[in-house]
């Protein structure tokens, strides 16, 4: 039962999986034709990826094969109408995300033309600029250089939808992947009420529940990476090398998230170069040397894919003109975008520094400008919750500095670890190497990025921190271990249920107050065109054309010699002008 399990959740994982690859690769292979954003993508995406999806099930003779392929859809559907209902609120994601997922969905081609160079000329067809000298510089910055797997993915569901909100699907359904994918791994060990509890854990963890509204991606690429120490440790725990013809499937989804990984962020290439790196290295010591083979390949394959295929947009075309894969975060020219969202004494502390002292303070969001006004902040105690950690958590912001995985975490976090190193130390003798390494590994590959990255104070910036309380709570769990990972598992729980209560509040509220602003005061059914002027949030345009279309954006200039009675509000920075 519990194998049976096992291979029906893989094999939904796979078909997820499959659906976002495909999706991101076709888009990205018709931008080499002169194409783009197609509707053709997505539907064909879906039916390759569930006609893998079923051959999966019928492999491993599942019964009720149409049953679980209706759930495949289902998870897709609702995943879409989930983001379609929400409304992404952030800063940077009505900014420069929507900016560039409206102008892919209407036909910009970055391999052809940069983003102000689309708006300027009159190829968008939704006008961005309201004058030749209204010029979002800053927004095209990261549009034409970042990488685009999200938004190549986001942009092919707005096309479909004909609403922005909708291409934010991504993140629940990234969410549920991974899920599928650690309770297919999970529960061959545990129960399954153990198995669900541990994967929900993974799959919502902290920064994505906080980002699972929004257009972020840290969440995306901290899911992906977990996927990926998944996928691995399945490798780790094949006992025999005989096996690996049966196992082309693992390879292919691993092939899969290295490409998609390295495209959501340019840390992406990094985080999965540093985890595939530490179980290449077991591999090599045990001497396993077609998995070490197969594995390399693999990589390589996945790393120029990546690069030449997907990250054609952003690696491949950033160096063509700036000489420099990684540009604006690298190399001449770079765009120091971390100094000013850090506490000023970060500046000249260690990573490791910095990464204890935010996850043992308060939750905060205090930056450069915070940290001059009210001081560093000090280490609290242990599993402590005050007011003002709540006020922080239910902001709108996605991004919280300090303590930013929870107000218990920094609690869970020491204790974890020190529970863990017990179990090290204890049960050393009993545990074989393979044993060792899938619990080793994935903590192995999340202390060397905090010690290689002196970001990872920032919890958007170490997403698959998580998985380590809940590698100590299965250990635990395996060792029959009672009351411990009860208690931790609580914690965790509680953790995470208050993030995601407030953030939901705060979603809910911001959410109607929007559409009533929009339903109020946007005269979208009477004939006379509105004059709308963006307060330099671009994307929310998007927002607005997708409710009416019948809009004109007017510049700075008109905005400014507009009398002030005539304004009006509409949402998150863009105002209408009545007449």
């Amino acid at each position: 039962m519990k194998k049976q399990a096992s291979n029906i959740s893989f094999s939904l994982g796979i078909g997820l999986l499959t659906f976002i690859f495909l999706v991101v690769s076709l888009t990205s292979l018709a931008f080499f034709a002169g194409g783009g954003v197609s509707i053709a993508w997505p539907i064909a995406s879906f039916i390759a990826a569930g006609a893998i999806t079923y051959h999966q099930l019928a492999k491993h003779n599942v019964v009720k094969r149409n049953y679980w392929m209706l759930a495949f859809a289902i998870v897709i559907v609702a995943s879409i109408m989930f983001a379609t209902s929400s409304l992404d609120t952030s800063y940077d994601g009505n900014s420069y995300h929507k900016t560039a997922i409206g102008a892919l969905k209407n036909g910009w081609n970055p391999l052809k033309q940069g983003l102000n160079n689309f708006n300027v000329s009159g190829d968008n067809p939704q006008q961005l600029r309201g004058g030749k000298n209204y010029d979002r510089g800053n927004d095209a910055l990261w549009s034409d250089h970042y990488p685009k797997m999200t938004w190549l993915f986001a942009s092919s569901i707005y096309k479909m939808t004909g609403n922005i909100e909708s291409g934010k699907a991504i993140t629940p359904l990234v969410a549920v992947t991974t899920f599928l994918f650690a309770f297919s791994l999970i529960g061959r060990k545990l129960d399954r009420n153990k198995t669900i509890m541990l994967s929900a854990l993974l799959a919502l963890n902290p920064v994505i529940v906080t980002q699972i509204y929004s257009y972020y991606n840290d969440g995306i690429l901290g899911n992906l990476v977990i996927m990926l120490l998944i996928l691995l440790s399945i490798l780790v725990l094949n006992r025999s090398e005989t096996k690996l013809r049966e196992q082309y499937i693992v390879y292919a989804a691993i092939f899969m998230v290295l490409a998609l990984a390295i495209n959501v962020k340019f840390t992406g290439l990094a985080y999965a170069g540093i985890t595939t790196a530490c179980y290449f290295f077991f591999f090599l010591i045990y001497k396993k040397w077609s998995t070490v083979k197969a594995l390399a390949t693999t990589g390589i394959a996945a790393l120029i894919f990546g690069i030449l295929v997907i990250g054609s947009t952003s690696y491949v075309e950033n160096t063509v003109t700036n000489r420099n894969p990684l540009f604006p975060l690298a190399g001449e020219g770079k765009v120091d975008i971390i100094t000013e969202n850090q506490p000023l004494s970060y500046a000249d502390k260690p990573g490791l520094h910095k990464f204890f002292e935010a996850n043992l303070s308060p939750t905060s969001n205090i930056g450069y400008q915070g940290s001059l006004m009210y001081g560093d902040t000090k280490p609290k105690t242990p599993f402590t919750i005050s007011i003002d950690e709540l006020h922080t958590l239910s902001s709108k912001y996605p991004d919280i500095r300090q303590a930013g995985y929870g107000v218990w975490f920094g609690g869970i976090l020491l204790l974890t670890t020190a529970i863990g190193i017990l179990i090290l130390i204890r049960y050393r003798k009993d545990l074989s190497p393979r044993s060792m390494a899938v619990f080793i590994l994935p903590t192995l590959s999340v202390l060397i990025i905090i010690v290689a990255f002196d970001t990872s104070w920032w919890a958007r910036y170490l997403p698959q921190l998580y998985i380590v309380p809940v590698l100590v709570v299965i250990a635990l769990f395996i060792k029959r271990i009672q009351v411990v990972p009860y208690v931790i598992l609580f914690a965790l729980f509680f953790n995470i249920t208050i993030i995601a209560a407030l953030t939901q509040s705060q979603q809910s509220k911001w959410k109607v107050a929007a559409d009533a602003s929009l339903q109020d005061k946007l005269p979208c059914n009477s004939g006379q065109p509105a004059l709308v002027f963006s307060g330099g949030l671009d994307g929310t345009i998007y927002n607005i054309w997708d409710k009416c279309s019948n809009i004109i954006l007017i510049s700075p200039e008109q905005y400014n010699n507009t009398p002030q009675e005539e304004i009006r509000e509409l949402y998150n920075g863009t105002y209408l002008i009545s007449r």
